[in-house]
């Protein structure tokens, strides 16, 4: 007998099961990697509007800022945007007449790349203050059976013209 088996220690792993177990370990430490960069470099554009909406009237002047990023001024019924990294922002609104500043955090769906950002609504409160904002572009075309008649029919095929004198 040897001394291991004597003494009752445990005979060592075989390199098989450790190799597999740091492969196991590896592959899951990239796989957490690519899920948090995925997660936190998703860009999204904001959109702060200062304009009237529900009820609330908007701001006469306001100064905004978005994160780390340098605040803006906005007069009533203005808009600008912010181009930011992340689902989760930090939005502080400076109403500019003596009182505190409104400071809030808002958290954006992975899939939105542009938002429009209610400063009334998120002053006030109301619950969501953004929604998604789609351009042109971001529209799919329409189907052909949601265009105009005019742009079918007689329009695309006019009759032939008349023999003029026979």
């Amino acid at each position: 007998m040897s001394a291991k088996e004597v003494s009752g220690a445990k005979a060592p792993l075989r390199v098989g099961t450790r190799r597999a177990a740091a492969l196991v370990l590896v592959a899951a430490a990239y796989l957490g990697a690519g899920a948090w960069a995925m997660l936190t470099g998703k860009s999204h554009t904001i959109l702060v509007d200062n304009k009237p909406v529900a009820g609330l009237e908007a701001f006469r002047l306001v100064e905004v800022a978005v994160g780390r990023q340098e605040p803006v001024e906005l007069g009533r019924g203005e808009r600008d945007k912010f181009a930011v990294q992340g689902q989760r922002h930090r939005v502080k609104i400076d109403l500019m007449n003596g009182t505190e500043p409104v400071t809030t955090t808002i958290v954006l769906p992975y899939d939105a790349k542009m938002v429009l950002l209610s400063l009334p609504k998120l002053a006030a409160g109301v619950e969501p203050a953004w929604e998604p904002f789609e351009t042109g572009q971001d529209a799919p075309p329409p189907a052909a059976d949601e265009l105009p008649e005019e742009l079918f029919g007689a329009a695309i095929d006019p009759a032939p013209p008349e023999s003029v004198g026979d």
